[in-house]
């Protein structure tokens, strides 16, 4: 029977093993393994060199201590309180990159009333996240929307909008 699978060899003695994610061009976007000083890959596919994703907006009321997460949103709050918003974001692809997040909190007229940018070096699966630096007061009724762009060096990689807050006046 043929596998496009390496079948697994037997090897006596004791040894280590560790897997890692490499990008080479000898083998492209795989996972190589060593046995003692012996190298041995499984090609399983390609990664894109550039890719990441923003995810787990947060909304936190400053005036009572109260912290609301994506599962919550949107979330009735207020208006006269005054909250700070926050996302997450992950490097999604097959390299280390620079990842440039900007995010703002749009009022019900789609104004920007706070804006954060981060830079932040992710190797590939590594995430992070962040907050805005000043609080805003909720001084207009209707839906509060979070809106997120994420570069990664350079490179627009995702943008997504959620709505995060209802305000009643």
């Amino acid at each position: 029977m043929h596998s496009r699978f390496p079948q697994p060899l037997e090897f006596p003695g004791t040894y280590t093993f560790s897997v890692d994610i490499i990008t080479s061009p000898l083998i492209p976007y795989g996972v190589i393994g060593t046995l003692g000083n012996i190298p041995i890959a499984y090609v399983v596919g390609e990664l894109p060199p550039l890719a990441g994703y923003v995810y787990q907006p947060m909304v936190y009321d400053t005036t009572t201590g109260e912290a609301f997460y994506s599962a919550e949103l949107p979330v009735g709050i207020d208006g006269g309180h005054k909250v700070i918003v926050g996302i997450h974001w992950m490097n999604d692809g097959g390299q280390t990159a620079t990842f440039t997040p900007t995010f703002e909190l749009v009022d019900p007229d789609g104004i920007s009333r706070e804006v954060q940018t981060f830079t932040t070096v992710l190797s590939p699966s590594g995430s992070t996240g962040g907050q805005t630096g000043r609080s805003v007061e909720l001084d207009k009724a209707g839906m509060w929307k979070i809106h997120a762009i994420l570069e990664a060096d350079g490179t627009l990689v995702a943008e997504e909008t959620w709505n995060a807050i209802i305000v009643t006046v």
